[in-house]
């Protein structure tokens, strides 16, 4: 469902929300539609996913940093491969939340930021977590010369955990966690306190595209 937003103010010209088997975006009736063709394809993509994570898992506890910051990463990934953006606007786009990420301080884990993401006030949830999923992409990737990369934890994760209940933060990081350059990171990021420094990476977008292409 797409819908006009009721108060339009500043740079907030769109709210997207998944509940249940319902994706509703609310939009600026002001906006100019013809600029916003990649801007719908990444919210669709990422408000898509939802569907299926969180939304048809069994699971408990606050684990925000996977179903927000992993899902807008993978959705990115998705819009750039569907077309919707190019290589460029991906590296931008991890730069710009590099930025917002670097413009507060960093001083909880991702699952601690997950606690208190409703009372923080933060954007660590989503700012983090996406770089986070973003370093283990690349990760997977090299370990795997290129056969895999973030989506199949997502296969894994529904081929062995859709239908159980259980408590999100084990069940994934436990996925993450298979072999030893993720279970680093989640150590690392995801229940460590570490800062992330991504300036090398970024800087290197030559190797960051080919790195990403590999597969």
């Amino acid at each position: 469902m797409i819908a006009p937003l009721p108060v339009a103010t500043g740079s907030v010209k769109w709210r997207a929300e998944t509940r249940g088997r319902t994706v509703v975006l609310l939009m600026d009736p002001a906006a100019k539609i013809k600029n916003w063709t990649a801007q719908l394809g990444i919210i669709f993509t990422h408000e898509l996913l939802h569907l299926w994570v969180p939304n048809s898992l069994l699971f408990e506890g606050d684990y925000d940093w996977f179903f927000e910051g992993f899902t807008l990463y993978t959705a990115l990934v998705t819009a750039l491969e569907l077309k919707f953006i190019d290589s460029g606007e991906y590296v931008a786009t991890l730069g710009r939340v590099y930025d917002s990420y670097l413009s507060r301080p960093d001083e909880l884990s991702l699952i601690d930021a997950s606690e208190r993401r409703w009372t923080s006030g933060n954007s660590t949830v989503y700012d983090k977590g996406m770089l986070v999923a973003f370093l283990y992409d690349l990760a997977i990737r090299k370990n795997s010369a290129g056969k895999m990369w973030l989506g199949n934890v997502y296969k894994e994760l529904f081929t062995r955990w859709a239908a159980q209940p259980a408590n999100g933060n084990e069940v994934i990081i436990r996925l993450l966690s298979s072999t030893p350059a993720g279970a680093e990171l989640a150590k690392s990021y995801i229940e460590g306190q570490r800062e992330l420094d991504l300036k090398p990476i970024l800087a290197d977008q030559k190797q960051l595209l080919k790195s990403l292409y590999y597969r």
